[in-house]
């Protein structure tokens, strides 16, 4: 399974060479408006946050970014197994 918030060229033959029979879902609006375009955008209203880190700074850097997010706030955080989910849960 193979899943990105957006479908660039780059992302697109990563998966051409990982996927068997891939299938797209496609949500939104491409950048273009919908007038044929291939580059879709992220929706305007959702803030994305890279943060480079090695493995041993991933759960400090995550706890002190959450930290800083006001109560209530909302976030989607991706994690590569389901150990790592279940401990990010906590």
């Amino acid at each position: 399974l193979l899943f990105s918030a957006t479908w660039p060229k780059g992302v697109r033959k990563l998966a051409a060479g990982l996927l068997r029979e891939g299938r797209t879902a496609e949500i939104g609006v491409a950048a273009d408006g919908g007038k044929g375009g291939d580059e879709p955008t992220a929706n305007k209203s959702v803030t994305q946050q890279f943060v480079q880190a090695s493995d041993d700074e991933k759960d400090e850097k995550l706890y002190h970014a959450l930290c800083k997010l006001d109560e209530g706030a909302r976030v989607v955080a991706f994690a590569n197994t389901k150990r790592r989910v279940d401990m990010l849960e906590r």
